[in-house]
């Protein structure tokens, strides 16, 4: 699909956005990284570790399934999957639609999950787009920072090697801007737990363009990468992740949806071009 300087591809496979190019330089993460293959992958049922009776992979099983095409045109793709794995929160019924937008400017993912069972369900859900960095662009502190219209947290949830933790470390935030240090990011990333911010600008000293993630639903926001990649993920959670043994902040970590009911999530990806040096 292209529309003015953007052009982007998907897949059936998790219905995900695969690849995003502004004047043919890549946006995204190329998606080849043993263990998470993903560009920008869909987190359902659950994020993190699912509790034990859920037959269903960490970060849920959406990513990795096979959704169906069920329209397509020059602007817009719609997938949808509407089996569950067998054995999946005690037969939860739910359907999920994800369909992808792309306009001159951004790209705009939405999806629909609907309760299609007879008993209420409950989930987890979150987005997990992957950015591109120029070369070594975390070496050194300030030089990936995150703007945002809204003050910025002053702590955050250290993440190590992607599995939770319950540590807490100060950030050094100066109103709506916060400089990104590459020692928080030498084994995993931080979680920024109840952000006011709906959008979001990632901006990196010799990146191209910088990249805004607007998503006006979630509420917590996990930055992660590794040393030596050229990678920075942007992930805005609605819930916090779970856990086999009851989870991370139980009774935070899913929502509840009643039978015949439906959530709507949104989540749009914004190329900034830069003008005498400064974004647009």
């Amino acid at each position: 699909m292209a529309c003015g300087s953007l052009r982007a591809g998907f897949s059936h496979r998790g219905a995900e956005l695969r690849q995003l190019f502004f004047h043919g330089k890549p946006v995204l993460f190329h998606g080849n990284f043993d263990p998470w293959p993903h560009p920008s992958a869909v987190l359902f049922p659950v994020i993190g570790q699912p509790p034990s009776d859920w037959k269903v992979p960490a970060h849920g099983y959406a990513r990795n399934e096979i959704f169906d095409l069920v329209d397509a045109s020059s602007e817009e793709v719609v997938f949808r999957l509407e089996h569950v794995p067998q054995g999946f929160g005690n037969h939860q019924v739910l359907t999920i639609e994800i369909s992808h937008r792309l306009t001159n400017e951004m790209l705009k993912t939405a999806v629909v999950i609907e309760n299609t069972g007879h008993a209420d369900a409950r989930f987890g859900f979150g987005f997990h787009p992957v950015f591109q960095l120029p070369r070594n662009a975390l070496a050194k502190a300030g030089n990936v920072t995150l703007e945002t219209i809204a003050c910025l947290p002053q702590e955050a949830v250290l993440m190590q090697q992607m599995k939770q933790t319950e540590k807490t470390i100060q950030l050094i935030a100066e109103g709506n801007t916060l400089a990104i240090e590459p020692e928080n990011f030498q084994k995993g990333g931080l979680l920024l737990k109840n952000t006011s911010s709906e959008e979001l600008i990632l901006r990196a000293h010799r990146m191209r363009w910088p990249v805004a993630v607007r998503s006006g639903s979630a509420r917590h926001l996990a930055l992660w990468s590794l040393p030596g990649m050229d990678i920075f993920s942007v992930e805005p959670w609605v819930t916090l992740p779970a856990g086999r043994s009851g989870g991370f902040e139980t009774g935070k970590q899913f929502l509840e949806l009643q039978a015949g009911a439906r959530r709507r999530f949104e989540m749009a990806i914004i190329v900034l071009p830069v003008t005498s040096g400064r974004p647009s």
